[in-house]
Formats: structure tokens, sequence, C-alpha cells
């Protein structure tokens, strides 16, 4: 696998749509279009035995994410089509389904259905090539997002910003231990001195540059259970993770870049695992 990466797809046509891997959530098709793909490497989400591609298609994307899924009266569109599919790419091919090897997919066509019920879910079981050992998340309590948690949560996420902009990478790696460590195992090859010192060079340079901090919106969260409920994905309200960094694209235009954080409990605290 050190030359290959499998890479999690969904393909829309005239529809909303989101694609869970194992129960988590990849990026959301939200608004209606005549084409929309995205292509998203998947190792650190995939387990050493039968993996979940599970297609929602018509979710309510005006919705926050975590009501997006709320049974509604709807009846299919016709001209509405999905496909989600795990692909295989020898490292460096454009992700394109033609350059890879599929090795499993769920499809959704709109001709077919006769119902009057979103979202409309179809899923299945693929039996991929990994072998990555279990990650701790598999072992995780399910959760609840009551006040205590979603308040312990909320000091985690503020904990991660901080080491950001602080310009630590010793307290940086001690709160995504876990996730650096299984990294190295969902992507072998990786060179941990070199990463280590591209880690701490960025947390330099967003420490010299005060506009690159994007402060948490804790009105806008809208974090939500998934992997079963092992896990609570923190996002706001516009789909996007709740830490975001200022990237300036050029002169006076700027662009807000995604810190995905991802937490269970792990021993008695919520930890980053992804």
């Amino acid at each position: 696998m050190a030359n290959k990466v499998i890479y999690a797809e969904l393909e829309t046509r005239h529809c909303t749509a989101e694609l869970f891997v194992n129960g988590v959530p990849i990026p959301a098709v939200r608004k209606k279009s005549g084409y929309d793909k995205f292509s998203v490497t998947i190792q650190h989400w995939l387990v050493s035995d039968k993996n979940e591609l599970t297609l929602v298609v018509d979710i309510d994307g005006d919705e926050i994410p975590s009501l997006n899924a709320v049974p509604r009266q709807k009846k299919a569109e016709k001209k509405a089509e999905a496909t989600g599919r795990f692909v295989e790419y020898e490292e460096g091919v454009i992700s394109s389904p033609e350059n890879g090897r599929i090795l499993g997919q769920v499809s959704y066509v709109g001709t077919d259905d006769e119902t009057d019920e979103a979202p409309r879910v179809s899923s299945v079981s693929v039996d991929l090539p990994v072998q990555f050992g279990r990650w701790l998340w598999q072992d995780a309590p399910r959760l609840t997002l009551d006040d205590p948690t979603l308040a312990e949560a909320r000091q985690v996420l503020s904990s991660v910003q901080d080491a950001l902009f602080g310009n630590s990478l010793d307290k940086m790696l001690a709160l995504v231990k876990v996730r650096w460590e299984e990294l190295d195992r969902a992507y072998p090859g990786r060179n941990d001195a070199n990463d280590r010192a591209m880690l701490g060079g960025w947390l330099a340079e967003l420490a010299s540059d005060p506009k690159r901090l994007i402060p948490l919106n804790p009105s806008q969260h809208d974090f939500r259970l998934v992997a079963g409920g092992r896990i609570i994905e923190c996002i706001d309200k516009d789909y996007m993770p709740s830490i975001r960094i200022a990237e300036e694209i050029e002169p006076d235009r700027w662009m807000q870049v995604p810190y995905p954080v991802y937490l269970a409990r792990i021993g008695n605290a919520l930890t980053v695992v992804r």
C-alpha cells in the first residue's frame, strides 16, 4: 500500500448529498447543480474489516449539519443522480475513476425512486485491502452531547487553536499525539522528522502574523456525533470546521482554510483523534 492511496469520492447531478465512511461525513454537496464532485484521501478513516460507505441523497442543504437529515416529505427529483465510491490510486495521479481502481461504490438514480420522503439513504459494505490495525476511536465509548461534554469539547478546541497560534511545537504535538501516530500507520512512508520540522515552521509562521487568526465563534458551533456516536465532529453551522486559518491568496484577498478536529474519549479525556 506504500505507493497507493485510497480515496472516497462523491459525484452528484441535480441533487444535494452527503457521503459517510464508517459513519464519518465527508464534505457535503449542499446546493443542487448540474454536476458536483469531490475526492479526498480516506485511509485514516478505514478499518481492517468491512468498511461502510453510506450515500445520503436529498439532505436539507439549507439546514444546519446536525439537522440536515431529519425526515421530511419530498418527491424524488427525476434528474437526480449520485454515486459514492472507494477508489485506489497510484500516488501522484489525477483522482478520476478511470485513472484508478474502483473498490466499491453505491449509487442513487432518481428515475428509479417512487418514494416521497427525504433524505434517501443507500449503503454498501466493502472489504478493502488495508491492515492498519485497530484505531483508538473504535473502542471509545459512545457519547452524548450534554452540556458537560460540549463544554469539554469547546475547551479542547480552544486549546488546539491556542497551540496553533502560540508557536509551541511540543504543546501542539501533545494535543494531537493520537492523530499524529495513527496517521503514520494510515499513510506509510511519512518522514516523522521532516513532518515535525514542517509543522514547527508552520506554527512559527502563524504566530508571526496576527491576521491569520480567525477567532472561534461558539455561537456558530454545531458539533455533531459521528462514527456511531463515538466521535465529535467540531464543525459550525456553515459546515466548515470550527477552526479556520486566514490565508492571503493574493494581495488583499483572503480565504478561510479549514483545520478539522475530531474528538473521542480516550481514557477519561476528550482527545483529538483526527
